[in-house]
């Protein structure tokens, strides 16, 4: 599992993207010939019906991208707890880095 002491900072960039790769924990790994994997998780009823158009993940996997970092997965998911940790458990068993977002809706 990536900490951030391996190579991320918190600084907030121009797209307001609250993480940032340092480029030498990215060539580190490189050079190890590791990969990270990444996966999004997207939560809310809204999106599993389709109430709501999921634009943040594209967002997102859009700048993850232009950092060095590929969307490996996208899990979708509506807002039961259980459905959640069900989810964030079978992303966390294969995956270094789990971005978890929700809120979509009007609350």
């Amino acid at each position: 599992m990536i900490t951030l002491s391996d190579g991320f900072d918190e600084n907030v960039t121009e797209s307001g993207v609250s993480w940032a790769w340092k480029s030498t924990g990215m060539k580190k790994m490189q050079e190890n010939g590791e990969t990270l994997r990444l996966s999004l998780l997207l939560t809310g009823n809204e999106l599993v019906s389709g109430d709501i158009t999921d634009t943040n993940s594209v967002f997102m996997a859009r700048e993850l991208a232009g950092e060095g970092l590929p969307v490996d997965r996208k899990l979708i998911v509506g807002d039961q707890f259980s459905s959640i940790t069900d989810a964030l458990s079978l992303l966390a068993e294969n995956n270094d880095i789990v971005i978890i977002n929700g809120g979509l809706g009007s609350t």
